[in-house]
């Protein structure tokens, strides 16, 4: 992924700590970017444009732990969407 976008997401995990919500480790956050980008990955391939793609909901399994910040689920698939489309 484009340095740009982890750096944002780094930002978004260290303000979610400080928050009091659970902390997560580096390898949780590396797993969802990893599985979400997948997911994106495959549903461009199949064709399918942003709206398609956050109507799938590629983030649902991680929306609880990962949800509920300055990211919504739609605006982090749309960031991965937008670097996975170039």
């Amino acid at each position: 992924m484009v340095r740009n976008l982890l750096s944002e997401a780094a930002t978004l995990v260290s303000q979610r700590q400080k928050s009091g919500k659970v902390p997560r480790t580096y390898t949780d956050y590396r797993d969802m970017l990893k599985a979400v980008a997948s997911s994106v990955r495959g549903l461009i391939g199949e064709g399918k444009n942003l709206e398609q793609i956050q109507a799938a909901k590629p983030t649902a399994s991680f929306d609880e732990k990962w949800g509920g910040g300055s990211f919504t689920p739609d605006r982090w698939v749309a960031m991965v969407y937008e670097d996975l489309a170039r």
